[in-house]
């Protein structure tokens, strides 16, 4: 993407992230050259695309549910979950012994989708419906956290996105939940029917 992003925006290599695994661009807001997606396709519709990390960052702040894929051998899994973002990654949580668990011990790179400010546009000729929107799609590496107090910081990312504040876990609960964070390596915004 064009921009570089402001102090404090940075990728999942940020303060907290040091030591990261998977090799990522450690600034998912600029994965490659301008115009280009994921793998070095070229972004089809320009017009659409969104390039400002600030808008980028609103999306993802925005957004309520978060669709994950999975590698699950033939097909991609994928399913739509709670999801929080706190500035460098993304959070959600699980069953212990559920489907998402399973492939991620299989296979940890996910690709993820975030979409908001959705409104369908309707109108006398029916080819000219549309939808609007404003949505980031990106890809990254997964990884279950381990240990009360980690699982219990990510569950406080995922309800401050919701609530708006923090609300207490009870300690038997940490047991039966898993907590997973994707580190971010790439992500592009798109738009259709909203102003640049």
């Amino acid at each position: 993407m064009a921009e570089d992003p402001e102090p404090g925006v940075r990728g999942p290599q940020g303060p907290q992230r040091k030591g990261r695994q998977n090799g990522g661009d450690p600034d998912p807001y600029r994965s490659g050259t301008p115009g280009r997606a994921r793998g070095g396709e070229t972004v089809r519709r320009k017009d659409k695309e969104i390039t400002d990390v600030a808008q980028i960052r609103e999306i993802l702040e925005r957004g309520k549910i978060c669709r994950v894929a999975f590698f699950d051998d033939e097909y991609p899994y994928m399913v739509p979950v709670c999801f929080g973002f706190d500035g460098e990654a993304i959070y959600f949580h699980g069953f212990n012994g559920g489907k998402k668990m399973e492939c991620l011990r299989k296979n940890p790179r996910v690709c993820f989708e975030i979409e908001e400010d959705i409104e369908i546009v309707s109108d006398p000729d029916p080819c000219e419906w549309t939808l609007k929107y404003r949505s980031v799609v990106g890809f990254g590496k997964a990884t279950v956290l381990e240990g009360a107090e980690e699982k219990r910081a990510g569950l406080d990312v995922v309800v401050r996105q919701f609530a708006g504040r923090e609300l207490p876990f009870p300690d038997h609960a940490m047991a039966a939940v898993a907590v997973v964070r994707i580190d971010i390596d790439s992500m592009t915004g798109r738009r259709n029917g909203h102003p640049c």
